[in-house]
């Protein structure tokens, strides 16, 4: 771990602790500011960073353009923030007014856990609806002039250029790196879902939240990586909604997801960075993987899209599921790229015609395979190729997975 890194968790850990002051043996000066600016920006926990270390920036002239930055960064966060909070307020009037059943999850409800709920950052605001409402949900977005993303997909993005939507039939979409049918499992959210007075919003169980987002984390960490930020939402919403959780339930229901391990692996990386004390217990950590585990945050920056070495994770999170030896998981790869399953080709758009018509699965193939043929034979070899040129990179990206618990 650099200076600059130790610097930066230990300004986040004293924000959660809310300490005034973080000492730097050789002063502030002696760190690489531009470093650290750059961490604000990717962790996207510039307003957080700002006003942890705006009061001691102030009384150092030579850090008077590092304050100033980070200080845009605080007011762009805030001002999208408070646009996003009333934007959130009107579009639940018209989704009363409508009937449509919604229920926020995720960073609209966790930023509520922070100190500063303006400073806990996020791109777009999600939440559920009933599969039934999904046609009446779409109109009445887009009569409220959203404009929805042209290939919708699993999940529905509605965008006015400012504030973005994201509204999800189901919370769960995707297997992590193991058999656990995590889809059906969160399916049950509106059982663990309270109605509010005089509105159509509802309010999700604490405990079921927390579930998901630990599911939620580990399918970052296995796809993309991540950064800080869900670690501070961990704690943050622990420390806010603890008195309306059960955690010997959550434990059980952990394990049945197989997601224990993993979290009391998380659990033990923030009481390690920020000097917190977590609910369920785990051994502690070994110094060469907490050193792995930070640099990878670091390089990863909010969601793993910086960190070219990540490229490898699809493959690794195959490989890994299958259970399978990796040169029979590489062979089941090829296949499937060679003949994808009617469940996927029935999605996309250039294929419809095999929409409940599974019997036209060899044209759509035959198709397929002369079009990459003719247009694009270097990128289709290439992509056949790449499980194979890139061994090494999905062997080390495997033994991430296991490391986390996962």
């Amino acid at each position: 771990m650099t200076l600059e890194q130790a610097f930066f968790v230990q300004a986040l850990a004293a924000y959660i602790q809310g300490k005034p002051d973080i000492r730097v043996p050789g002063g502030w000066e002696s760190l690489d500011w531009p470093q650290l600016l750059q961490y604000a920006r990717t962790q996207n926990l510039a307003g957080i960073f700002y006003v942890q270390c705006r009061d001691n920036l102030s009384r150092i002239p030579a850090l008077q353009s590092i304050l100033e930055e980070l200080h845009a960064g605080f007011v762009s966060e805030a001002a999208h923030s408070v646009a996003r909070q009333q934007d959130l307020a009107q579009l639940e009037q018209q989704l009363t007014q409508a009937e449509i059943p919604f229920l926020p999850f995720k960073g609209s409800v966790l930023s509520q856990c922070y100190p500063a709920p303006q400073l806990r950052t996020m791109g777009d605001t999600d939440f559920l609806i009933r599969g039934k409402d999904r046609l009446h949900c779409h109109q009445l977005m887009c009569s409220l002039h959203y404009t929805p993303k042209e290939d919708p997909g699993a999940v529905w993005t509605y965008s006015d250029g400012v504030v973005t939507y994201e509204i999800h039939s189901h919370m769960f979409y995707e297997p992590l790196a193991n058999q656990v049918d995590y889809q059906s499992y969160f399916d049950q959210a509106w059982r663990f879902a309270r109605p509010l007075l005089d509105t159509s919003r509802y309010e999700l169980d604490e405990g079921f939240h927390f579930l998901y987002l630990m599911a939620h984390t580990a399918k970052h960490i296995i796809n993309k990586g991540c950064g800080l930020r869900p670690f501070l939402d961990m704690v943050f919403f622990i420390q806010q909604q603890n008195h309306n959780m059960n955690w010997v339930w959550i434990t059980q229901q952990l394990e049945e997801l197989d997601l224990l391990a993993f979290t009391q692996t998380c659990f033990a990386l923030c009481e390690k960075w920020f000097g917190v004390s977590m609910p369920i217990s785990s051994s502690p950590l070994e110094e060469s993987f907490f050193l792995e585990a930070t640099e990878k945050v670091f390089a990863d920056g909010i969601f793993g899209h910086i960190n070219q070495q990540n490229r490898a994770a699809a493959m690794a999170k195959q490989v890994h599921r299958s259970r399978l030896p990796r040169s029979l998981a590489f062979l089941a790869d090829t296949w499937k790229k060679i003949f994808p399953p009617y469940r996927d080709m029935r999605h996309v758009p250039w294929y419809a015609f095999v929409n409940h018509r599974p019997y036209l699965m060899p044209v759509a193939w035959s198709y397929r395979f002369l079009y990459c043929l003719v247009h694009k034979p270097k990128a289709s070899t290439d992509r056949l190729a790449d499980p194979y040129t890139h061994q090494e990179e999905i062997a080390a990206q495997e033994n991430l997975i296991t490391s986390w618990g996962l």
